[in-house]
């Protein structure tokens, strides 16, 4: 069964400020359509047309966050003509309650210096309203949009310019072969339970523990979702939940959010990672500047410095990260998962860089603007 939850979670991920219509999304994004607005004060961004045959969301997840303010308060608003805006309602969607409601938080978001909350509604034009503000700063809002309670997959006609062929055969999975051709193989299966001991559980939703003011997503839906705010400088954000050495962690991430941030987003790391509430070691991908580095295995001795183990190696993952940690007590081994099958990318002894007691997901998003970067877990063992 481990096997076939993996699988199919896998190979199912394989296949602004200014006026104008919310942006629709490719389909590998993990949202359908998104803008952003950057505040100094109690202003409401333009409102955002949502009305294109390819756009029209019905769900929406607000994240915001701050500096300089002491609190702040967002509220998410729909209109039918761009002129008059109204609150959604603030009552928990239900059997009994219909749109528009609130799927989780508040709305007005609840104040703070940072916060999110997920709506059901559909208007033809949608807008953030920053209500309030304590203190002087500045802040950014970004707002997801999706077509139904998820991202939808595009079922697409090919395009212009793609031209990849399918490969292997029918009903095989398909994954990228480099050169704009696609490799088939049977299945994407793990290593069978007596090889890696790992136990399936569901994706853990609560019980984690955010360290440096990372944004938890805790979806009722089965989804777990980190957002780490932007800095100039290196400051990893995230999440952990408690491990006991020995152990394997199994884990698949989606860091898609680093492509789409595109060029501009400057250098953004996302990864998997283990600590002992100080010290983080993890394996993750970097993106700087709009260009995939690879992947690499960081030691940070806080949050604000590391150091690099190996890597990065470009080439061999995507954006879509499986990963495999080991400790035996007496070696610390890091795999990825790739075309099928784990592939050792780091050996060590146990207890090099850390002693760790937990383990968790996260990065940073060194941008020179107002940022946000959605990191995204989609599958979680531990034994």
């Amino acid at each position: 069964m481990r096997k076939l939850l993996f699988g199919a979670m896998l190979a199912a991920a394989l296949v602004s400020e200014a006026p104008g219509p919310v942006e629709a999304q490719a389909a590998s994004t993990p949202y359908d359509c998104s803008f952003t607005y950057a505040f100094t004060g109690s202003t409401a961004s333009p409102g955002q047309a949502n009305s294109a045959n390819a756009a029209p969301c019905v769900s929406w997840r607000a994240t915001y966050y701050t500096t300089g303010f002491s609190t702040v308060t967002v509220q998410f608003e729909t209109s039918p003509d761009n002129v008059t805006f109204s609150a959604v309602t603030n009552t928990v969607c239900s059997s009994s309650v219909q749109p528009p409601c609130v799927i989780d938080g508040a709305n007005p978001i609840t104040a703070g210096v940072q916060g999110t909350g997920s709506y059901r509604a559909y208007a033809r034009y949608v807008r953030v309203n920053v209500t309030s503000v304590s203190g002087s700063g500045s802040g950014t809002i970004a707002v997801y949009g999706y077509k139904g309670l998820s991202a939808q997959g595009g079922a697409g006609t090919g395009g212009g310019g793609g031209g990849g062929s399918p490969g292997g055969s029918t009903g095989q999975l398909q994954y990228n072969a480099g050169g704009g051709n696609f490799g088939g193989v049977g299945s994407y299966t793990l290593p069978n339970t007596s090889t890696t001991g790992a136990s399936v559980t569901s994706l853990p939703t609560s019980g984690w523990t955010i360290f440096n003011s990372a944004i938890l997503n805790d979806f009722s839906i089965g989804i777990t979702e980190v957002f780490v705010p932007q800095n100039n400088t290196l400051n990893l954000r995230g999440v952990t939940r408690s491990i006991t050495v020995p152990y394997t962690i199994i884990a698949l991430l989606d860091c898609s959010a680093l492509a789409d941030d595109g060029a501009s987003a400057g250098v953004q790391d996302c990864g998997i990672l283990v600590s002992d509430g100080t010290k983080y070691e993890a394996i993750d991908i970097e993106q700087s500047g709009g260009t995939h580095s690879g992947l690499r295995i960081l030691c940070y001795t806080n949050v604000n410095n590391t150091a690099v183990v190996t890597g990065p190696t470009a080439g061999i993952v995507g954006n879509l990260l499986g990963v495999k940690i080991v400790n035996n007590s007496s070696t610390r081994v890091f795999s990825y998962w790739s075309n099928g099958a784990w592939t050792q990318f780091l050996s060590e002894a146990s207890g090099t860089c850390l002693t760790e007691n937990a383990g968790g997901f996260g990065g940073f998003a060194g941008s020179s603007s107002p940022d946000l970067l959605g990191i995204r877990l989609k599958f979680w063992s531990v034994s």
